[in-house]
């Protein structure tokens, strides 16, 4: 099965990150970019953390893809370690949302309404339907 040109190219950049080339890096990083962005946007449920959890996905990407054993597998890889990222950190704001004082006991009736919905919005991403 043959590939694109743009596949090619791709992996050719991958395999020059690989050997630390940092050009290389820069443009699979503004490929990449925009999609990890609305990906993470929409499995954080428009989170305005999402751009700072992008960051934590590529100093990941930057670290591990000396490891990455196929070049074309970049774009599943990448998605993956984002996917990963996106998961933690839900979980990490459930533990915060259990650890919050009762919501019926606050004062504020607005704060305990976004406490109440935005655990309601956390924990219909993390569990199973």
């Amino acid at each position: 099965m043959g590939q694109t040109p743009d596949q090619l190219y791709e992996r050719m950049l991958v395999v020059r990150c690989q050997a630390g080339d940092a050009g290389a890096f820069e443009e699979l990083v503004g490929r990449y970019q925009p999609r990890l962005s609305y990906f993470l946007r929409k499995l954080m449920d428009e989170w305005d953390g999402a751009e700072d959890l992008l960051q934590d996905v590529w100093l990941d990407v930057f670290r591990s893809v000396p490891r990455l054993t196929d070049p074309a597998a970049f774009a599943a890889w990448v998605y993956r370690i984002a996917r990963d990222r996106a998961y933690r950190e839900l979980r990490r704001r459930v533990k915060l949302l259990i650890a919050c004082p009762d919501f019926t006991t606050c004062d504020d009736p607005q704060l305990a309404q976004r406490k109440v919905c935005g655990a309601c919005s956390i924990a219909k991403q993390i569990l199973p339907s």
